[in-house]
């Protein structure tokens, strides 16, 4: 059985203070079951702002949207899950805890809308971590950034590779094992991550680039690359500042801080 990954598109942490550009990556999956059929899946698939740039690194790996046979979702929040209807035939993956998860409160999780549900149609396939569904690829836990979250973890090059959506969004949050994106559970997030390093070989998070855990630093698997339209560094008013979910991370008290925030935070009861 052979396995292939390739990131489609790369994500990125860039933001802004009037809202989340939110760019998550897209990876394919191609693998070979038990018959000798190549199976492709699609881990997460972005936002619509998205939709031309995944089209298009799809044709230059030669796969085309209709063919996929699997949509793998980490989890379900916006950034993640709008362009499913690019992928009319594949089943999609999701955990059962996330679907169920999906209640359109903002106190349950802010940036999930209830409308979200309405994205699988009847093509949704909820499983629990270590179900083999995916061939060539594990099914791991992840849950604590939202209720169900996913990783997904295959053997390429002889090295375990993690997809780990926002369990770990950022390479920062993997050094230094916490995370203030924290929309369901705390204590359960910062166990995720510590696992997540501990297992992975590379860690190709949701936001970020891929990257290694050399010595408890951040070792890059490619350079940092990014084009923006529409603003002139000289602009009058652009200001550069410092990631407020990096720079405001302090868990001392136990509790998350900076621009996110869990349910309890939001609504006390």
């Amino acid at each position: 059985m052979t396995t292939r990954l390739d990131m489609l598109l790369c994500g990125a942490g860039i933001n802004f203070a009037e809202g989340d550009l939110a760019l998550s990556g897209v990876y394919l999956i191609r693998s070979t079951d038990a018959a000798g059929r190549e199976v492709t899946t699609i881990v997460d698939t972005g936002h619509v702002g998205m939709r031309r740039n995944i089209l298009a690194a799809l044709a230059r790996a030669g796969v085309r949207a209709e063919d996929v046979d699997i949509v793998a979702l980490t989890h379900v929040h916006w950034d993640h899950v709008q362009n499913l209807d690019l992928f009319p035939k594949a089943r999609i993956v999701l955990a059962a805890d996330e679907l169920d998860s999906i209640q359109g409160e903002a106190a349950r999780d802010l940036v999930t809308p209830a409308w979200t549900k309405h994205l699988f149609g009847d093509r949704a396939l909820p499983v629990t971590p270590g179900d083999s569904i995916i061939p060539g690829v594990e099914i791991v836990d992840a849950a604590g950034h939202t209720a169900g979250s996913l990783a997904y973890a295959l053997r390429v090059d002889g090295r375990l590779a993690v997809i780990t959506g926002d369990a770990l969004p950022w390479a920062e949050v993997g050094r230094q094992q916490r995370s203030a994106l924290v929309f369901w559970d705390l204590e359960r997030s910062q166990e995720t991550i510590a696992r997540l390093v501990e297992m992975a070989d590379v860690l190709y998070p949701g936001h970020d680039r891929p990257f290694q855990l050399v010595d408890g630093e951040i070792v890059y698997e490619m350079d940092f690359e990014m084009t923006m339209f529409g603003a002139d560094p000289a602009t009058p008013g652009l200001h550069y500042a410092e990631p407020p979910i990096l720079a405001t991370i302090d868990l001392t008290d136990g509790e998350p801080v900076g621009p996110r925030w869990t349910k309890e935070e939001l609504w006390p009861r």
